[in-house]
């Protein structure tokens, strides 16, 4: 007898399936309940790849950022630009960070570096979102945004509480795979690059959080049916001085670590998730229209509005 781990095998399916199942698979352990198919011996068995695979054309990546300059965010703004699209993970690693306190450099110099560090924020719009749902009664929409997983090669053994940012599929190839029985399927192999902002960390399991962050809204019921396709999350976010060690050797540069789902005869996807995590802390959360840039809701990370809701909007 043997387990099945099965991933979200297209690119339309959600995000959120792709992430939970990811998570069904990894806590184990802790207590949650690891979703599984039995089946004989030679149907559960993983697949062999052959010395050489046929591979295909790439896919397109789900993502694509634009090539306008990324800069820092200013949170004291009342509306956003149309279509904004925020930061990417990859920049802010690369171009945001704080260099260790220099040889002749004074301490007051290093502090003072550091806490104008700490005080920048980041925007990051998630491609991918969650449910809102809106009830005409009261003229509100609600929300639940649900961390995801993810894994870090220099922190084996940690618990994390990563959100998704953006997912690109890199690459997708078919082979011929064989089990020990002699079995054979048409594997698809698939290559994902996953960006996320990690916000929690702990090596206590006692001390981590499963719960997703509920935030509600209100919008008039005349113009919250034109509005709902538009809606659009921000993390708005800080990053930490100092950031995970890059996993090695990985294809994919900056990686912080991977995992890999193996075929099998039932189920023959081979899934090779390459995760990019950005420590950072989420300050902020708001609620915009991607197309006019109209900000719905500013959130704490408990979910509590920020201040007095904003008005209904009509």
């Amino acid at each position: 007898m043997g387990s099945l781990r099965t991933y979200a095998t297209s690119e339309e399916n959600s995000w959120y399936y792709f992430q939970m199942n990811s998570l069904s698979c990894h806590t184990l352990s802790i207590g949650i309940v690891l979703l599984c198919a039995l089946s004989s011996p030679a149907a559960s068995a993983q697949l062999r790849k052959p010395d050489a695979a046929k591979p295909s054309k790439s896919a397109a990546k789900a993502h694509v950022t634009a090539s306008k300059p990324e800069t820092s965010f200013d949170d004291t703004v009342a509306r956003l630009p149309p279509a904004f699209t925020g930061n990417t993970v990859e920049w802010v690693l690369k171009n945001r960070t704080i260099p260790p306190k220099g040889e002749f450099e004074t301490s007051a110099e290093y502090n003072q570096r550091l806490e104008t560090f700490q005080s920048e924020l980041y925007a990051f719009v998630p491609t991918e979102l969650p449910n809102f749902e809106y009830n005409a009664d009261t003229e509100t929409f609600t929300a639940k945004i649900y961390p995801g997983v993810t894994e870090v090669q220099s922190r084996i053994g940690w618990y994390f509480r990563p959100f998704g940012v953006h997912r690109t599929k890199l690459s997708e190839s078919t082979y011929v795979g064989s089990n020990a029985y002699g079995a054979k399927a048409l594997v698809t192999k698939a290559k994902w690059k996953l960006t996320q902002v990690v916000v929690e960390e702990t090596e206590d399991i006692l001390q981590h959080s499963f719960d997703s962050i509920d935030i509600s809204f209100k919008i008039a019921r005349d113009r919250a049916r034109l509005a709902k396709s538009d809606l659009r999350i921000l993390l708005l976010c800080s990053p930490k001085p100092e950031q995970f060690e890059p996993a090695a050797p990985v294809d994919v540069t900056g990686a912080t670590g991977y995992d890999i789902s193996k075929a099998t005869i039932d189920s023959p996807t081979e899934q090779w998730i390459y995760y990019v995590a950005l420590r950072a802390d989420l300050r902020q959360i708001w609620v915009f229209d991607r197309s006019s840039g109209q900000v719905y809701g500013r959130f704490f990370p408990s979910g509590a509005q920020i201040d007095a809701p904003i008005p209904l909007i009509k």
